[in-house]
Protein backbone atom coordinates (compact mmCIF):
# COMPACT_ATOMS: atom_id res chain seq x y z
CA UNK A 1 0.00 0.00 0.00
CA UNK A 2 2.20 2.78 -1.31
CA UNK A 3 -0.55 5.27 -2.15
CA UNK A 4 -2.36 5.47 1.19
CA UNK A 5 -1.64 8.13 3.76
CA UNK A 6 -2.79 11.06 5.78
CA UNK A 7 -1.65 14.47 4.49
CA UNK A 8 -0.87 13.45 0.90
CA UNK A 9 1.94 15.41 -0.78
CA UNK A 10 1.13 18.16 -3.28
CA UNK A 11 2.37 16.06 -6.20
CA UNK A 12 -0.54 13.63 -5.60
CA UNK A 13 -3.15 16.38 -6.05
CA UNK A 14 -3.90 15.60 -9.70
CA UNK A 15 -4.67 11.98 -8.74
CA UNK A 16 -7.03 12.85 -5.87
CA UNK A 17 -10.74 13.28 -6.51
CA UNK A 18 -12.18 16.56 -5.25
CA UNK A 19 -14.48 16.03 -2.29
CA UNK A 20 -16.42 19.23 -1.61
CA UNK A 21 -16.19 22.99 -1.28
CA UNK A 22 -14.70 24.41 1.92
CA UNK A 23 -16.11 27.36 3.87
CA UNK A 24 -14.43 29.85 1.50
CA UNK A 25 -15.79 28.16 -1.63
CA UNK A 26 -12.55 26.43 -2.68
CA UNK A 27 -12.82 22.84 -3.90
CA UNK A 28 -10.96 20.49 -1.57
CA UNK A 29 -8.60 18.01 -3.16
CA UNK A 30 -6.21 16.12 -0.89
CA UNK A 31 -7.46 17.98 2.18
CA UNK A 32 -9.78 16.38 4.70
CA UNK A 33 -13.30 17.78 4.27
CA UNK A 34 -14.39 17.34 7.90
CA UNK A 35 -13.88 20.80 9.46
CA UNK A 36 -13.05 19.43 12.92
CA UNK A 37 -10.44 17.03 11.52
CA UNK A 38 -9.03 19.89 9.42
CA UNK A 39 -8.62 22.01 12.57
CA UNK A 40 -6.83 19.02 14.16
CA UNK A 41 -4.19 19.15 11.42
CA UNK A 42 -5.93 16.89 8.91
CA UNK A 43 -5.28 13.65 10.79
CA UNK A 44 -8.07 12.01 12.76
CA UNK A 45 -9.33 8.52 13.44
CA UNK A 46 -12.52 9.23 11.52
CA UNK A 47 -11.28 11.35 8.61
CA UNK A 48 -8.32 12.40 6.52
CA UNK A 49 -6.99 9.12 5.15
CA UNK A 50 -6.47 9.19 1.38
CA UNK A 51 -5.98 6.07 -0.72
CA UNK A 52 -6.35 4.61 -4.19
CA UNK A 53 -8.77 1.90 -5.29
CA UNK A 54 -5.80 -0.44 -5.77
CA UNK A 55 -4.55 0.09 -2.22
CA UNK A 56 -8.06 -0.27 -0.82
CA UNK A 57 -8.40 -3.57 -2.69
CA UNK A 58 -5.11 -4.76 -1.16
CA UNK A 59 -6.37 -3.84 2.31
CA UNK A 60 -9.68 -5.67 1.75
CA UNK A 61 -7.86 -8.70 0.31
CA UNK A 62 -5.71 -8.76 3.44
CA UNK A 63 -8.85 -9.18 5.56
CA UNK A 64 -9.84 -12.18 3.46
CA UNK A 65 -6.48 -13.90 3.33
CA UNK A 66 -4.74 -13.81 6.67
CA UNK A 67 -4.07 -10.32 8.03
CA UNK A 68 -0.55 -9.30 7.13
CA UNK A 69 -1.11 -5.54 7.37
CA UNK A 70 -2.76 -5.65 10.80
CA UNK A 71 -2.27 -8.18 13.54
CA UNK A 72 -5.07 -10.58 14.45
CA UNK A 73 -5.86 -8.74 17.68
CA UNK A 74 -6.52 -5.47 15.83
CA UNK A 75 -8.73 -7.22 13.28
CA UNK A 76 -10.70 -8.97 16.04
CA UNK A 77 -11.47 -5.61 17.69
CA UNK A 78 -12.40 -4.00 14.39
CA UNK A 79 -14.80 -6.79 13.44
CA UNK A 80 -16.61 -7.29 16.76
CA UNK A 81 -19.26 -5.12 18.42
CA UNK A 82 -17.77 -2.60 20.84
CA UNK A 83 -19.43 -0.93 23.81
CA UNK A 84 -17.81 2.01 25.59
CA UNK A 85 -17.39 1.50 29.30
CA UNK A 86 -19.87 4.15 30.40
CA UNK A 87 -22.97 4.03 32.49
CA UNK A 88 -26.21 5.04 30.84
CA UNK A 89 -26.28 8.30 32.80
CA UNK A 90 -23.00 9.28 31.15
CA UNK A 91 -24.54 8.57 27.74
CA UNK A 92 -27.53 10.75 28.63
CA UNK A 93 -25.20 13.67 29.41
CA UNK A 94 -23.77 13.24 25.92
CA UNK A 95 -27.23 13.67 24.39
CA UNK A 96 -28.14 9.99 23.89
CA UNK A 97 -31.58 8.86 25.01
CA UNK A 98 -32.68 5.30 25.62
CA UNK A 99 -36.17 4.03 24.90
CA UNK A 100 -35.76 0.91 27.04
CA UNK A 101 -35.14 1.40 30.74
CA UNK A 102 -33.48 -1.10 33.06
Amino acid sequence: MNDTRFLPPNEWEARIAPTQFDEQGHMLRGTVHDPTARRMGGVAGHAGLFSTADDLALFAEDFLSGFTVLNCSAVAKMTSPQQPRMRRSAWARMGYRFAVLD
